[in-house]
């Protein structure tokens, strides 16, 4: 995952510190840059008649990567992010990273990169130091139970939701606990910030979220995150992975900017099908 600055996510702003789907009720009961690729494909490389691959590398100033042609695309090449990966993409969207850490999607004309529809993998429960906390499971389970009781967030709408080709997943909201503890308040952009989540394979801090932060005065702010998590557990039994949609929004108003944003990534969410390797088998 890349390091998201204020508006967008603040993934390691302060390293040195510290929807898809039918949603049910639940039961009772970013500054972050991966390691750069180490080859680079070639445009030209032949791959398999199918989707159209979209290759590793991408950025917020790669052309191939901006205003994709509506269609079926494929994550490609070294290092992508799991590779073979499918989404269909209508027209209008445009990527700011596809690699090892994350693949993402966002309007064409959201040039801030404010609403954002991130992928995921292989996430944990961060720590004051930017860490993966111990003694946390990585579960979806795990992990929605850690968010829900996380006061530095308030989470809402959890409940279960199926996304892609009937792919099972815990589905919550959270955002910044106005009145909660703010992890490094020196630094912090807004009123209160909260790191809760790192990829330790690919990122190098965790993901950041802010609320009422006047850092962008185009938006109008001061501005507030809302993020919807979808966590699906994937794999075989014996080599079971987490696999992560965020749909990311950045507004003065978040609740209606994530009602907003989320029909938008709902045929996008729903066209998603995994790789063979990650399939229940």
């Amino acid at each position: 995952m890349k390091s998201i600055t204020f508006p967008v996510i603040l993934v390691a702003l302060v390293t040195t510190a510290c929807s898809g789907g039918t949603v049910s009720p639940a039961p009772s009961a970013s500054a972050v840059q991966p390691s750069p690729p180490s080859v680079q494909p070639s445009p030209s490389q032949s791959y398999p008649a199918g989707p159209i691959p979209l290759l590793v590398g991408c950025t917020a100033s790669t052309s191939r990567c901006q205003d994709l042609t509506a269609g079926t695309y494929a994550t490609a090449g070294g290092h992508a992010f799991m590779p073979g990966l499918v989404v269909t993409l209508p027209a209008g969207w445009s990527s700011a990273e596809q690699d090892a850490g994350e693949f993402n999607l966002h309007a064409v004309g959201d040039t801030n990169l404010n609403d954002m529809l991130s992928f995921w993998g292989d996430i944990a429960v961060a720590d004051q130091t930017g860490h993966p906390a111990a003694g946390i499971g990585t579960t979806p389970q795990e992990l929605a139970d850690f968010l829900a009781n996380d006061p530095d967030l308030i989470v809402s709408e959890r409940g279960t939701a199926t996304i892609g080709n009937a792919i099972p997943a815990i589905t919550l909201v959270m955002r910044v606990n106005p009145t909660g503890p703010s992890d490094d308040p020196a630094d912090c952009p807004g009123d209160h910030c909260a790191f809760p989540l790192t990829d330790p394979s690919h990122w190098d801090g965790p993901l950041g979220i802010t609320v009422n932060s006047s850092e962008d005065p185009k938006l109008a702010c001061p501005c507030s995150h809302a993020v919807r998590l979808y966590l699906a557990s994937i794999g075989s039994a014996s080599n079971r992975h987490t696999f992560v949609v965020a749909v990311m929004v950045y507004a003065p108003d978040p609740d209606a900017e994530l009602a907003i944003f989320e029909p938008d990534v709902q045929p996008i969410i729903d066209s998603i099908r995994l790789p063979a390797k990650y399939l229940d088998n």
